[in-house]
């Protein structure tokens, strides 16, 4: 597979597999993707990955995989905007800002060994070991400082630079077997989840040669010579969780299924304080036993077209972040949620599900660089999902969601703004999708396709006072399948190049080092989504 695009883009993607022999097989792929980037946002990928998988005998195989991933991304910090979300008049708000030494890099290597055994009654035995070793490396000047009057930008915090070193070692053991208690059909699965996790968080000074005062936002001076990232701090964590499960799916009829499950979980966490190198290791511990649950059952009024559901389970997150008052660990988010809904299907001509649900958490963490946890938090709302074949060779497919996600009542502290019944950061209230696609039977092969997707504005921060605007983006395709399996495509995104802003940088993220630099601090920086781009995959 091929691909060329717009901003210089292009990507490449191969992959081989096959039978060695009669008891081992193979399968190797690798993808290459280099682009100059939506407002000169560079990025390079790579990635290769190896599978072996060796049939011992009928009743036992091994799978061996491995993968290596190297990324570099470039960096925006967007524009800075207004708290309804427009970016200053006098900027362009498709000028990219950041400095262009900026970057985002990942390293990843990836390892597992599975084994499978096939029991003479049925029964299947899994496990599975992995492990990963992935560096995340970070430098950016994320914050701006503007002078209105002189038309200049400043970086006077300075690029904030950590690296995130994270290896885990995971373990799962499952085993699934079919019984019956007389007429009523069970699938039963019983499990084991061991991890461990090690990461460390490295921080260091960066020297960044020439001082970035009073550059011209008309016509920036982005580069600045070389840096030297200087490595003198380390925050180290450690966590262990162990679980264990079970799941039950009945088939009480072929119209009445019920799902049961239940899971315990105890986790373990240690985490350090940032500290020099020189400093001594000091950590705080949090431990957690937690079970969990979830149930399912569905009904089939009429066979195989109308099935009506309902499903509720409970959910269990133990937090890395604490109380920067106390030192302590926040307590680990806690939730229940709750769903119902009706399937209409009929094949390859109609599918529509309509669902409703309600989702409660507690211990809910806000903020950023100072955060903070709050007591409950609630969403509810519907979804609508629907695809249907309109007349030979028109497809069509819809969703839309309603979404009311708000903050319960909070107990508020002196001087401290009342959060109660906010709404939740990120959350749009109404989304809603669409997509047609025609294959004209007179030219056998030949499609093109037309798609909507609209977004409502969203608040940036607990406290509602930043928000992007809702926007709606078209996107359409052509292509041809010949009959060689050999597919071309051509798509097109922003189809009518219409600005919008889809991500962003609130007063959550963004802070002064100095007092003195808050009047020229932006609070507010968004990034405007691509304008009209194109791709051409072989």
């Amino acid at each position: 597979k091929f691909t060329i695009g717009s901003y210089n883009t292009y990507n490449a993607m191969v992959g081989v597999g096959g039978a060695i022999s009669d008891k081992l097989g193979y399968r190797i792929d690798a993808g290459l993707t280099n682009t100059k980037g939506f407002k000169g946002i560079e990025e390079k990928t790579m990635n290769v990955s190896a599978m072996l998988r060796y049939d011992v005998n009928h009743k036992n195989n091994f799978e061996f995989f491995a993968q290596y991933n190297d990324d570099k991304y470039g960096a925006d910090a967007g524009v800075p905007a207004t708290n309804d979300g427009r970016p200053y008049s006098w900027i362009n708000p498709m000028i990219n800002l950041s400095d262009h030494r900026d970057y985002l890099k990942n390293k990843k290597s990836e390892f597992y060994i599975k084994y499978k055994h096939r029991f003479d009654f049925g029964g299947n035995l899994n496990y599975k070991i992995s492990y990963y070793d992935d560096t995340l490396d970070y430098v950016m000047d994320e914050v701006l400082f503007v002078d209105n009057a002189t038309k200049t930008l400043s970086r006077k915090n300075g690029p904030f630079f950590f690296k995130h070193v994270t290896k885990p070692l995971t373990g799962q053991l499952d085993f699934d077997f079919k019984f019956n208690t007389g007429s009523v059909k069970h699938k039963m699965l019983l499990g084991n989840l061991f991890s461990y996790l090690d990461r460390k968080t490295f921080y260091g000074n960066v020297h960044d040669g020439e001082s970035k005062l009073n550059i011209p936002i008309q016509n920036p001076i982005l580069d600045f010579g070389a840096r030297h990232i200087e490595e003198n701090k380390v925050k180290e964590m450690e966590e262990i969780v162990t679980g264990f499960y079970v799941q039950d799916w009945i088939e009480i009829t072929d119209r009445i299924k019920v799902l049961l499950g239940g899971r315990y979980d105890y986790f373990d966490g240690a985490y350090g304080d940032k500290r020099a190198f020189s400093d001594p290791k000091s950590m705080k511990r949090g431990s957690y036993g937690n079970f969990t649950y979830r149930g399912a059952i569905s009904v089939q009024p009429i066979k195989d077209f109308m099935t009506l559901y309902v499903s509720t389970s409970s959910f269990f997150k133990p937090t890395r972040s604490h109380d920067y008052k106390t030192g302590k660990l926040f307590d680990p988010e806690r939730g229940n949620q709750i769903e119902a809904g009706i399937k209409i299907e009929k094949t390859d001509e109609l599918n529509v599900t309509l669902s409703g649900f309600y989702i409660e958490k507690k211990n809910l963490i806000i903020g950023h660089y100072v955060r903070k946890q709050i007591g409950k938090a609630f969403s509810r709302g519907i979804e609508v999902d629907a695809d249907a074949e309109i007349t030979k060779g028109l497809y069509a497919k819809v969703g839309y969601a309603l979404t009311d996600a708000f903050l319960g009542r909070q107990d508020v502290e002196a001087g401290a703004v009342d959060l109660s019944h906010n709404k939740t950061p990120w959350t749009p209230k109404h989304s809603f999708n669409a997509w047609v696609n025609y294959e004209p039977h007179f030219v056998k092969g030949f499609g093109l396709g037309l798609g909507m997707f609209y977004t409502d504005k969203t608040y940036r921060t607990e406290k509602n006072d930043q928000i992007l605007p809702a926007y709606t983006v078209f996107n359409g395709t052509i292509y041809y399948q010949a009959k060689n399996n050999v597919r071309l495509g051509l798509n097109v995104e922003n189809l009518f190049n219409r600005s919008y802003y889809n991500n962003a940088l609130s007063s959550n993220d963004l802070y002064s080092n100095e007092p003195a630099d808050e009047i020229y601090q932006a609070t507010y920086q968004i990034n405007p989504g691509r304008n009209r781009n194109y791709k051409l995959t072989i």
